[in-house]
């Protein structure tokens, strides 16, 4: 079994959470060191919902992750909210209405709200919670789909992945949903967007390269993209970081560790 899609870092750098499946169904939140040691469950759902893509606060101190059912393509109607809890696995809380969809979260930088993905009959895009108030503003709608969001470390804008135009391409948006940039304008989906530390790169995953082994030999794999990337803020200086005949996906960069 592969393990280790979604990963992000904490603060500091010495431990990490992922989660335990390659797919969207019944996937558990694992926190392990650094180094790949002391692997251990930090979250499972006991009615067996799937707790998808976990990130770690800016602040240190809580994970956050989609909680329900996804990819509706193979595994039926899909419903899911937006979970916070404490690093230790205690105080889960539901900070979304349970009335869609909702999924992939991303801290502000000063850990007080999400961005998520909207998916839904009557409505899809990104919408931004409070994670105390649970007051909650619409950042984008649209007719296509609206995905995988970051928000900068600088807090000023945050990058997407959408269809809009018409295969997946990267987007950034300020956190007024003003200002909307396309980055890139590439044959294949691009995807898996994340932020370097300081805010100056962007990480994403790209099909532009053309499909590997992973396509044929996984063929009800929802993201079958090839190889890593990365580029400035603006869209310039693409660079390829991968090249091999797997799918390099859900990348996560390492934060500096805090100087004591």
């Amino acid at each position: 079994m592969r393990t280790g899609i979604f990963p992000s870092y904490s603060p500091g750098s010495d431990r990490l959470v992922s989660n335990d499946r390659y797919g969207g169904s019944d996937n558990s939140v694992l926190l392990l060191n650094a180094d790949g040691s002391r692997r251990e469950v930090l979250f499972k759902d006991a009615a067996g919902r799937s707790a998808l893509a976990p990130v770690w606060s800016p602040r240190g101190d809580r994970v956050a992750f989609g909680l329900g059912t996804f990819f509706q393509g193979t595994n039926g109607p899909a419903t899911a909210d937006i979970a916070v809890m404490r690093v230790d696995g205690s105080d889960l809380r539901i900070v979304t209405d349970g009335s869609g969809n909702f999924g992939f979260p991303s801290w502000s930088p000063d850990g007080r709200r999400l961005v998520y993905r909207v998916a839904g009959s009557d409505r899809s895009g990104l919408s931004i919670v409070d994670i105390e108030t649970r007051a909650m503003s619409v950042l984008t709608t649209s007719s296509a789909h609206d995905n995988s969001p970051s928000w900068s470390p600088r807090g000023d804008r945050i990058v997407f992945t959408s269809n809009r135009d018409g295969d997946f391409e990267i987007y950034t948006i300020k956190v007024d949903g003003t200002d909307l940039r396309r980055l890139t304008r590439s044959p294949g989906n691009d995807a898996h967007t994340a932020w370097s530390p300081d805010g100056e790169w962007i990480a994403f995953a790209s099909e532009r390269g053309g499909f590997k082994d992973e396509a044929p030999l996984t063929p009800y794999n929802q993201q079958p993209y090839g190889d890593l990337y990365v580029m400035r803020a603006d869209g310039s200086e693409v660079r390829r970081l991968t090249d091999d005949q797997f799918e390099d996906g859900t990348p996560s960069w390492v934060p500096l560790p805090r100087l004591r």
